[in-house]
């Protein structure tokens, strides 16, 4: 609008005067999906969007200025403007770096972590409206972008900026076991008679002699990975030399009780004699 001596500038309804320049500051959705998008025009009303980037309603700048490709309503929204135009530079506020024009001055310098060829003038913070950007980590914004602190067990992978589960199985921690990745960490796991130490890291042997009747009526041996019962007299070894079994002395074709009938007892037998007959301490009948 012309004025005696100058002129002002009047922004449409929903837009803002900052840094003379008018500014959409209505708030909608943003979204990111290029797909869907490829075949809509900016300047057609009525295009369909799916795919909200944004947490809550954000400025058309704050959209097409960070990670979204369209911005308005989802039944009617538009396409950003494509970046490195001049309509993106014109809403975004970029402008070119110059070259300096002597030593220590002159020229637009770029920004920590800018992309050479352009400027924000104004930073965007992603963090304060992408949905839920980083996942399992904290969200830390960026001049021109934003980076993930991923929380222990997760990482950055592939360019994708959300921490994912990290496979720690790909560098074989475990030590004698075998490795089983779990979300977010993972766990060791051992042969038969192997247990892991306390470190979790490590496969070790586990004595299964300091358990409770691991060798009832015997004796337990440990060796590495394994042990091996050593029975007392009237057992012998069974399951693999793992347990002791009675030795069932009225069975095995000895005549024990010539003048009697032999009974197997646990660990031992006894002589039931004939009439007449009495069983000493040696299991004979005289």
């Amino acid at each position: 609008m012309n004025t005696i001596g100058g002129y002002s500038c009047e922004c449409p309804p929903g837009e803002m005067m900052m840094n003379s320049r008018c500014v959409d500051m209505r708030q909608k959705e943003c979204f990111k999906d290029q797909q869907d998008l490829t075949n809509i025009e900016s300047s057609t009303p009525g295009s369909s969007c799916n795919e909200s980037l944004s947490s809550r309603p954000i400025t058309r700048v704050e959209c097409c200025c960070s990670k979204g490709t369209a911005y308005g309503h989802p039944d009617m929204c538009n396409l950003c403007p494509i970046p490195l135009t001049d309509e993106y530079y014109a809403l975004c506020g970029i402008v070119e770096p110059t070259k300096p024009t002597g030593p220590g001055g002159g020229g637009t310098p770029f920004p920590p972590g800018g992309t050479p060829g352009m400027v924000p003038i104004t930073d965007v913070d992603e963090c304060s409206f992408v949905k839920d950007p980083c996942g399992m980590g904290v969200c830390m914004n960026t001049y021109g972008s934003y980076r993930c602190d991923c929380e222990e067990g997760f990482a950055v992978q592939n360019g994708d900026p959300m921490c994912k589960d990290k496979n720690e199985c790909l560098v074989n921690p475990c030590v004698g076991g075998q490795c089983k990745n779990t979300f977010g960490s993972f766990m060791c796991t051992c042969s038969a008679g192997y247990i892991v130490d306390e470190t979790g890291l490590r496969c070790v042997d586990h004595n299964e002699c300091h358990l409770n009747n691991t060798c009832v009526n015997g004796i337990c041996v440990n060796v590495v990975g394994d042990y091996r019962c050593l029975c007392g007299s009237g057992y012998q070894p069974s399951r693999g030399g793992k347990a002791c079994s009675d030795v069932n002395e009225c069975s095995n074709g000895n005549d024990r009780c010539p003048d009697g009938r032999c009974v197997n007892t646990p660990g031992s037998y006894s002589c039931q004699c004939n009439e007449g007959f009495r069983e000493d301490s040696r299991h004979i009948c005289r």
